[in-house]
């Protein structure tokens, strides 16, 4: 998901030569963008230390200044845990989201969704009910609210529009961008001195996958030690999460005796990925179900043969550049393995295949249909073609490889690893040095703040502060609160206040619902905080309600703007 959101994003921001594009994410996410270069083309807004104040919050009522019907435009950003300042409102004209739903802040504007798969209704069994509901739920509404849904493949466009009726205009299909720096060309023996460093030479299998079950590693592992029965010095090696001790392919692994020749490598860098990619004798996917599969569009651009699930998704990246196999067959997993292997006539046309095909995933191509797209819902006439993206060099992506090294060893208390390695990112790249060195010591000094926001729930605690952006023409505020059971407090009292202003008392007892208004005056700042202070609190907890232990105060069930 941060890679698909990084090459987006740095690739539309290069296509956008006139405009500016806003990110809202962590500070190290924005560290990872801004010392590419685009400093000066994005808008980073840290996540950690500001918040967004939409035009219109989703649990709000009342007067609005979009009586027209338009998409909301206009977006605060204020300080988070600021009570006094002034924050600013930037004009938005579209938002995409990629995660497969709309935040609630985003709710009313223009927005643009992508939907990465609908694994949760093939494999409900991979989640557990919450997820799939969440997921669900999610996907159902982001639907309702984007003006477009990017699919990432045809076939999940397919499944969308089957599963939840949506006409075919409103979905469109976009790839996800490759990593940019598989395009590159790497100096001489760095491909070859990073395989060096784990031990390996150009016999193995490669597998950059996560420990989940769909990804279908048992099977996998069955079909390799039939594999090492007709070449036993061949290698399967793996990345990602490492495998929990009651994982299937771990229990596979030590049930054929294969642990000498499956190397599980953990978690490895971008560069260390390319690498490992680059000079296995194959990328091997057997995928149980996939939205687009990214790693098949990365070996067919650097020229790697594939080997992958014969599921749709994957058929539609690889085409014929790439041999399928059946995922739940291992028998039908060796054969192809083994024609890649031994016909060495069946690996150049492979290569030819694919030297044709990966133009498929160009930087450009996919980033100027998706700017496109975004100009089009804006009203504005598509452009024809794009300035060339520029690549990452060698030394970016080594300041990457030795900052996110810096960065591990850090959290794991490695203080010397730590600062060997951040010595070699500033040698790299002073910039990602520079920002490497941030993370790390904001990485030491971070303090987590205490929530004082409004639940899913409604419910909100003793100390509760929002920032809102007040409609034009709004003479006062008007606040639905529901109070909790008697039991859980007596003669109890809140404040209200809003901008700091005279603060409002109510007192309570017993679990019932009051109405309060406050005052807006005619001078006021356009984004106002809110706040509700309670001179009591509970803990579900405490009172053996189940396993929640936040301190509730009372219920906000709405506002509205009059």
């Amino acid at each position: 998901m941060e890679q698909l959101a990084y090459e987006l994003v740095t690739s539309v921001s290069w296509v956008w030569e006139e405009g500016k594009v806003m990110v809202y994410c962590p500070r190290e996410t924005s560290e990872e963008l801004n010392d590419r270069g685009w400093s000066s083309k994005i808008d980073f807004i840290d996540s950690d230390f500001y918040e967004l104040v939409p035009a219109r919050e989703p649990f709000a009522r009342g007067s609005l200044d979009n009586s027209n019907n338009l998409p909301y435009n206009r977006l605060g950003i204020v300080q988070t845990g600021s009570a006094t300042a002034k924050g600013r409102i930037v004009e938005v004209d579209l938002v995409h989201s990629i995660g497969g739903y709309v935040s609630p802040e985003f709710y009313g504007y223009r927005n643009v969704v992508t939907i990465l798969d609908l694994q949760h209704r093939h494999f409900p069994k991979f989640f557990d009910q919450i997820e799939v509901e969440a997921r669900e739920a999610n996907h159902e509404l982001a639907i309702d609210l984007a003006e477009k849904v990017i699919c990432i493949s045809d076939a999940v466009r397919r499944d969308i529009q089957q599963s939840y009726d949506v006409s075919g205009s409103k979905v469109e299909t976009i790839c996800p961008i490759p990593n940019s720096h598989f395009w590159m060309d790497l100096p001489k023996g760095v491909s070859g001195k990073i395989r060096a460093k784990f031990k390996l030479d150009d016999d193995y299998l490669f597998y950059p996958a996560h420990s989940w079950p769909h990804k279908n590693h048992e099977i996998l592992v069955d079909a390799f030690a039939l594999l090492c029965k007709r070449f036993p010095n061949l290698k399967l090696v793996l990345t990602g999460g490492n495998f929990a001790s009651n994982h299937p392919a771990r229990k596979m692994i030590e049930k054929h005796g294969v642990e000498e020749s499956v190397m599980h490598l953990g978690y490895r860098s971008s560069l260390e990925i390319r690498c490992l990619l680059e000079g296995a004798k194959a990328l091997i996917y057997p995928s149980k179900f996939e939205g687009f599969g990214l790693p098949v569009a990365e070996a067919i651009i650097l020229g790697t043969p594939v080997v992958c699930s014969n599921i749709d998704p994957l058929k539609e990246v690889g085409g014929d550049a790439v041999l399928t196999f059946d995922p739940e067959d291992s028998g039908s997993i060796v054969r192809a393995v083994e024609k890649v292997l031994l016909d060495s006539q069946f690996r150049d046309s492979q290569l030819t295949k694919a030297q044709m095909r990966k133009f498929l995933f160009s930087v450009g191509a996919i980033a100027l249909k998706t700017f496109n797209l975004y100009r089009e819902l804006c009203g504005q006439k598509p452009i024809e073609e794009v300035r060339a993206i520029p690549l990452p060099t060698f030394q970016y992506e080594r300041s990457r490889h030795w900052g996110r090294k810096s960065l591990e060893h850090g959290d794991s208390g490695q203080s010397l690893k730590c600062w060997i390695a951040l010595a070699k990112t500033f040698w790299s790249n002073p910039v990602r040095g520079v920002a490497v060195w941030r993370q790390v010591r904001y990485r030491r000094q971070r303090v987590e703040q205490p929530f004082n926001g409004r639940h899913g729930d409604e419910w909100i605690g003793p100390d509760f502060h929002k920032w809102l952006m007040v409609p034009d023409g709004t003479q006062s505020l008007t606040l639905r609160i529901e109070y909790p059971p008697r039991e859980t407090c007596s003669d109890m009292r809140i404040w209200l206040s809003l901008n700091e202003g005279e603060p409002i008392l109510d007192t309570y007892s017993g679990h019932l619902g009051v109405t309060i208004t406050i005052a807006v005056p005619a001078v006021s700042p356009k984004l106002s905080l809110l706040k509700i202070k309670s001179q009591h609190h509970f803990v579900p907890k405490d009172r053996g309600e189940g396993e929640d232990d936040r301190k509730l105060s009372a219920k906000l069930l709405d506002i509205r703007w009059n």
